[in-house]
């Protein structure tokens, strides 16, 4: 709001009668009515009316310097400022249990597995000297690899047997492998170069193993130790939420797509540490 005038000013003003249009005479008033602090006395329409020329003016840069400033009338008083809703709590995150790290009897095993080939009656046989590569590429030690195996053979796991052949040949593969126990004389026994199974232990089940039925099972018998939702056993797998649900309620004509059954049978190992 522009200051009232004082008698000094009085003097040099010019009185500007002006028209305005109903809109305008609206907002001077508006603004009157806002400028007002009561308990002081309410500014004038002209008061108000001069302060906004003397903003427009002074915008614009057509305002000649004033001998003294002159006070802008105050701005309106803007809306409260609302305050901004609480963020969404977030979900915490669920704990992933690690696999359990392989056992060495389980790596040696599942190098077994990876180099059976059928021998000449049908059972199959396994190239000892390959297994052992296999596991030092993985970073076991050979003489436990190597202990590991002549373990398997004394537990009724592997029926271990030398090469009948020229000591001369393979001496890289024999020079590897485990040695049968010592000769009574004290020397070394032959080396061990292959081995048969004598009670191949059984896979896991897989995807493709797992019925239905027994899966199923499973999932039921882990939520209600942890206490797990479908949503979240599903979030946890990459499996639809929708397609768990149809699948746990009977509702899906195949069963569980292996896929999906995959993952899920993933899922649950690495939760239960199951390597």
């Amino acid at each position: 709001m522009s200051k009232k005038l004082n008698a000094e000013q009085t003097g040099e003003s010019v009185v500007v009668a002006v028209r305005l249009p109903p809109n305008l005479l609206a907002g001077l008033d508006r603004v009157v009515e806002q400028s007002a602090r009561p308990p002081l006395s309410s500014p004038t329409r002209s008061e108000v009316a001069r302060g906004l020329i003397e903003m427009a003016l002074g915008s614009l840069g057509a305002l000649e310097a004033a001998a003294k400033p002159v006070a802008a009338p105050p701005k309106p008083v803007a809306n409260p400022t609302l305050p901004k809703a609480p963020a969404p709590a977030r979900q915490p995150t669920l704990p992933v249990v690690a696999p359990a790290k392989q056992t060495l009897e389980q790596a040696v095993i599942a190098a077994l597995k990876a180099v059976e080939t059928p021998g000449i009656g049908g059972e199959l046989a396994m190239d000892l000297a390959a297994v052992v590569r296999a596991l030092e590429a993985q970073g076991h030690q050979r003489e436990a690899i190597n202990a590991e195996l002549l373990r398997l053979g004394t537990a009724g796991v592997l029926e271990l047997m030398p090469d009948s052949g020229n000591p001369n040949e393979r001496k890289e593969d024999r020079a590897i492998v485990p040695r049968a126990p010592n000769l009574p004389d004290g020397r070394p026994g032959d080396p061990l170069l292959t081995a048969t199974w004598k009670a191949r232990p059984v896979d896991p089940p897989t995807a493709r193993t797992y019925t239905d039925e027994q899966l199923l099972a499973r999932l039921k018998a882990f939520q209600d130790r942890t206490e797990k939702t479908e949503r979240e056993v599903a979030d946890g797998a990459g499996i639809g939420k929708d397609t768990l649900n149809r699948w746990t309620n009977g509702k899906t004509k195949n069963g569980l797509k292996p896929r999906d059954k995959a993952k899920l049978i993933a899922y649950l190992d690495a939760q239960e540490g199951i390597a």
